[in-house]
């Protein structure tokens, strides 16, 4: 029987990593932009932690999942499962480090 997936040069292993390479890169980049932006709130802009809606979170999670996907029936290119990692990371935290440089923000008003 024909395997589904191409076979990676790595193994699954290489997902992992570059998926926990991702969200690492994750927090960095929302340590430092929350970082920037607390300088910003003692001058009274008042910043929340999530800025990402339930459908946005959805459509980035399925949009992941879909890059995760193409990648791994194509070329097992380092590139893309590492973007797939990011947007995962986006729709699990809620946050999304473009709406929070340009202040933009659907999560619904608590």
């Amino acid at each position: 029987m024909k395997n589904f997936f191409n076979v990676p040069p790595f193994g699954w292993g290489m997902i992992t990593i570059l998926y926990i390479l991702a969200f690492i890169f994750g927090f960095i980049l929302k340590f430092i932009i929350k970082y920037v932006q607390t300088k910003r709130a003692m001058a009274g802009v008042i910043t929340k932690s999530k800025n990402i809606g339930t459908r946005d979170r959805l459509v980035r999670l399925a949009f992941g999942l879909a890059i995760l996907l193409f990648a791994m029936l194509t070329t097992w290119n380092p590139i893309l499962i590492f973007a797939s990692g990011v947007v995962v990371f986006q729709a699990v935290f809620s946050w999304c480090f473009v709406y929070q440089a340009m202040g933009k923000n659907t999560c619904p008003a608590e």
